[in-house]
């Protein structure tokens, strides 16, 4: 297929020489989308062993370790990418998602509002603020107005709605009180989802308390 003459072409190139960056980096993102994570990584380090300030080399490694659950791996090198990149919005919200993992909460959404400052349209930011303040079980830490303005920030960046967007959208409604807005965004969300896929079976439980009045609140971690 076209994904292997690709790859054939970059090897072809890279053997040439090696020292092509940029060509690397896409091998390496072409290795990462035909499903070889270990590979992809390898190309990554490559990079970095070289150019340890490439910060899109660098982003793209911590993704494939997080993916793979190495986590300390991944956390090592976010660290790394701040060291040389401190205005990274990547690196920020990777920060707050590794603060979050550890239940530093009020952490994780300043390095995620950090992340905002830097680059104001960043969606990854974006749905984790909009998602935690609608639904922390923490009652102090939910700003629902604030996650509203998110959520619609979310969905305005979407080329089409999609499940996931509907959803995040649907949670700050009902965090507001609106839930007729919510029952019906969720139902959108859900006539676009196997019926039986877990991902479905999740839309249903934050749609049966929609249709009790009540908001999604995330449940406490264990």
């Amino acid at each position: 297929g076209r994904g292997s003459e690709a790859i054939g072409h970059y090897e072809a190139s890279l053997r040439f020489n090696p020292r092509q960056i940029l060509a690397r980096y896409n091998y390496g993102l072409l290795l990462a989308e035909s499903g070889k994570p270990t590979e992809a990584a390898a190309q990554f380090e490559l990079i970095l062993r070289d150019h340890p300030a490439f910060s899109r080399a660098r982003v793209q490694l911590i993704n494939l370790l997080a993916g793979a659950n190495q986590l300390e791996a991944a956390f090592a090198q976010n660290a790394e990418l701040l060291r040389h990149d401190s205005r990274s919005p990547e690196g920020h919200v990777n920060a707050g998602n590794f603060a979050a993992a550890r239940g530093d909460w009020p952490n994780a959404l300043q390095l995620w509002r950090t992340a905002l400052q830097l680059r104001p349209d960043f969606p990854f930011a974006l749905q984790r603020l909009a998602w935690t303040l609608a639904t922390h079980p923490n009652s102090a830490l939910r700003q629902p107005a604030e996650a509203l303005a998110f959520a619609k920030q979310v969905t305005a960046q979407s080329p089409s709605p999609t499940a996931e967007t509907q959803e995040l959208l649907a949670v700050a409604h009902a965090a507001n009180g609106n839930f007729a807005e919510a029952k019906k965004l969720l139902q959108q969300a859900l006539s676009t989802v196997p019926a039986n896929a877990p991902y479905a079976a999740q839309l249903r439980a934050e749609l049966a308390r929609f249709e009790s009045g009540q908001p999604w609140i995330d449940p406490p971690p264990k």
